[in-house]
């Protein structure tokens, strides 16, 4: 699926009712190796410290469930480059990309802990790749750990959360929440990000 291009007038200001409003966008990226999650929201802010959301877009990055390590690897990153580096034509003004981090206990076996670990590289490989090409982009990009950006919240919490803010947007032009339905874990995680860049508490 290919991002939808909303407008071609970001960070340009303009007059509406009285007030004097800048148009913004955000996005976030939660890695994974065969369903990446990428959300776009598109933002106006006024002088008056108003600020509403136009349009939103999930979007879901995947690949053949059956590759494994490098092979997923490269093909999760060949995706990115198709959505990211080519299909993206808008101007980003903030990207906040998931990075990884390790969680392990004392019982774990050096086999699983070296596993996981192997995970977490395909996975960053993955989060840079995403980053370097929205930095490319001119997009400000914040790398964050899941505590940075999701605190000790729980992710259905959150999803929760986003769903009640768009819902709550009189000025959303594109009424796409059927999309929210279905909506998946990276898809949701992906859009919690894009909107705490936005400013909103999720």
């Amino acid at each position: 699926m290919t991002p939808t291009v909303f407008h071609d007038d970001t960070g340009r200001s303009f007059l509406d009712g009285g007030e004097t409003w800048t148009r913004k966008q955000f996005l976030g990226f939660d890695p994974d190796l065969h369903r990446s999650g990428l959300a776009i929201i598109d933002v106006r802010e006024s002088n008056k410290a108003r600020k509403e959301i136009l349009h939103f877009n999930i979007v879901s990055l995947r690949i053949d469930a059956k590759l494994r390590g490098l092979a997923a690897c490269q093909a999760m990153v060949a995706k990115v480059r198709e959505v990211i580096g080519c299909n993206l034509k808008m101007p980003l003004d903030h990207a906040i990309v998931e990075s990884q981090q390790s969680y392990y206990k004392d019982t774990d076996s050096r086999a699983k802990i070296v596993g996981q670990a192997n995970d977490l590289i395909m996975l960053a490989t993955i989060s840079g790749a995403a980053a370097a090409m929205l930095m490319y982009q001119g997009a400000k990009v914040e790398i964050k750990l899941p505590a940075q950006w999701k605190g000790q919240r729980k992710k259905k919490n959150m999803h929760r959360r986003a769903r009640a803010i768009l819902e709550g947007q009189k000025g959303l032009i594109n009424k796409g929440l059927e999309a929210l339905e279905g909506m998946d874990e990276h898809e949701g995680d992906a859009l919690c990000m894009a909107l705490k860049g936005a400013g909103y508490d999720v």
